[in-house]
């Protein structure tokens, strides 16, 4: 909530940045978008494992939920969904890029099954299909912006780099177990 926002002063200079901060885009001042970006992002890493996603297409076969339905049910929660305005409307879209960023990451990869690269290849291409549709029936500048930034990223997919994560270290997270 910006009540919160305003309330979270520049970092100081001379202050080195660490693995604790959200890394941001607007210099010195709190990166507003920063949080919400890695909250997309990392359940979007876990759900996106190369592994997983091949496990996914086997599953499937047994009855299970399936790669198609997971992409579907993603793309429905947000590309498909209803636009929001203000801060809203900035978390929407960066949500929908961070999305997309893995779906096209997912449409290259070697690593995965060729079934689960078929199912990303056909994924992105209906949802460029979708975002064409909605460049024309929008007059909203910013929505349309946003829409030609997708459509230029879906022309390069091999581009697209999902964030790696670092590990997390074993261990209690602050201090020694003594402190709690």
């Amino acid at each position: 909530p910006s009540s919160l926002v305003k309330l979270i002063p520049p970092r100081p200079a001379g202050y080195e940045f660490s693995r604790e901060l959200f890394k941001k885009r607007t210099g010195l001042g709190f990166d507003a978008l920063s949080p919400a970006e890695t909250a997309a992002d990392l359940p979007f890493s876990f759900l996106f494992q190369p592994e997983r996603v091949s496990r996914m297409v086997q599953f499937e076969t047994e009855g299970g939920l399936g790669l198609a339905e997971m992409l579907d049910k993603l793309i429905g929660a947000t590309w498909k969904s209803a636009r929001k305005k203000g801060m809203q409307q900035l978390i929407q879209q960066q949500t929908e890029q961070v999305l997309l960023t893995y779906l096209l990451a997912l449409s290259v990869d070697e690593s995965v099954s060729f079934a689960a690269r078929g199912i990303a290849v056909k994924s992105v291409s209906e949802l460029k299909t979708y975002l064409e549709e909605q460049k024309k029936a929008t007059t909203d500048s910013n929505y349309l912006a946003h829409l030609a930034l997708a459509l230029d990223r879906m022309k390069a997919a091999e581009k697209a780099k999902p964030t790696q994560h670092a590990v997390i270290p074993p261990g209690a997270p602050i201090g020694d177990a003594e402190d709690f």
